[in-house]
């Protein structure tokens, strides 16, 4: 279990109250960037294996990877997070980016015991590894994301070229054609 530490207060460690949780996950709640955290672990981090660290998609909770996550019990301790404005986390004190969420997740990580940490993120949570890799690269040893959200595919400039040329011919024929069944055939 994680230890409060400068910045990251630990605002309970209880069994969760959540009716769905098994008996073998512990809750706590954190507060990190002004916002509560619910955190939801599957075994002891310890310094010899990698911790994974299960980030959900979109309007979902740690509940939609709780089963994958049990069955890596043996393999390695998890920790679920409920992100703020999501599952058992109250709203953050603002609208927040990705960013936001990656920096707020990086300060509660800045405070674990140093180890290995794998994020394992779906959707919007892949979004939001991907930000913590990107501003904050010395937290996670690796990324494993399902059904990645917003990574554009790598594609050659004559391709990036020939789509973004279909586009603008779409937009002019669109712009030059009057409301009614000619715009209704555009959009078929």
């Amino acid at each position: 279990m994680p230890s409060s530490d400068e910045g990251v207060r630990t605002l309970s460690s209880t069994q969760p109250p959540a009716q769905s949780l098994r008996p073998s996950v512990t809750a706590e709640t954190v507060r990190v960037a002004g916002a509560e955290t619910a955190l939801f672990w599957i075994g002891a981090a310890s310094g010899e294996r990698a911790l994974l660290v299960w980030a959900h998609g979109w309007g979902h909770s740690h509940r939609n990877m709780l089963e994958l996550a049990e069955a890596m019990r043996q393999a390695a301790p998890s920790v679920l997070l409920d992100l703020p404005g999501f599952g058992d986390s109250p709203p953050p004190p603002a609208a927040w980016g990705t960013a936001d969420y990656a920096d707020a997740i990086a300060e509660w990580l800045g405070g674990l015991p140093p180890g290995r940490r794998i994020w394992v993120g779906h959707s919007f949570g892949c979004r939001i590894g991907l930000q913590l890799a990107a501003r904050h690269p010395e937290l996670v040893d690796g990324l494993f994301l399902i059904a990645a959200a917003g990574l554009q595919p790598r594609r050659p400039a004559w391709t990036r070229l020939r789509i973004g040329a279909r586009r603008l011919a779409f937009r002019l024929v669109r712009a030059m054609t009057p409301e009614g069944p000619a715009r209704e055939r555009l959009r078929a």
